[in-house]
């Protein structure tokens, strides 16, 4: 288990984002630090180390003890924890929030729920009545959960009256 204090700050791993993706336990930094150690005695490098642990003043612990890393791993933990947290937060961000890729998850949800939005208006190559028309006969034949399988299926598709379709591919 966690301690839940590190350098003086309460950590919580359960509250972090990349918790719930399984990087934020010590047996994924134990096997971090094994690989690293390895790495060192093969290049003949300088073992880890922690710097020397500083006090902090009275003013700003009081009577209680200051949390001082008692090795290498507990120095360097918080630390990993850290940047594993600000690299999932940063892509969590640049994929939630940008405001292309939600127009593209919109237009994904309509190809596989077959629910034309009003959003599909704001394209003028597409003709609103005339995907929904195609999306209820694509839909009765093939039922999709993912993008790539409906448009894997859509690709090899033939027009069935020989004339070709006002959807063109990009």
């Amino acid at each position: 288990m966690v301690n839940n204090i590190r350098c003086g700050r309460f950590f919580h791993p359960e509250q972090h984002a990349c918790n719930s993706h399984g990087l934020m336990v010590e047996t994924e930094f134990a096997a971090l630090l094994v690989t690293v150690n390895v790495a060192i005695t093969r290049f003949e490098l300088e073992p880890l180390t922690f710097p020397r642990q500083l006090k902090p003043p009275a003013r700003l612990t009081g009577d209680a003890d200051s949390h001082q890393a008692t090795s290498v791993s507990m120095h360097h933990l918080p630390h990993f924890f850290e940047a594993i947290d600000t690299a999932v937060n940063g892509l969590k961000d640049r994929f939630t929030k940008s405001s292309g890729l939600q127009q593209y998850g919109k237009l994904e949800s309509i190809l596989l729920s077959g629910v034309v939005v009003e959003d599909a208006k704001q394209y003028p190559e597409i003709n609103v009545q005339d995907l929904k028309l195609e999306l209820a006969m694509f839909r009765q034949k093939n039922v999709n959960n993912k993008v790539s399988d409906a448009v894997n299926m859509l690709s090899e598709m033939v027009p069935e009256d020989g004339s070709t379709s006002n959807v063109q591919p990009s």
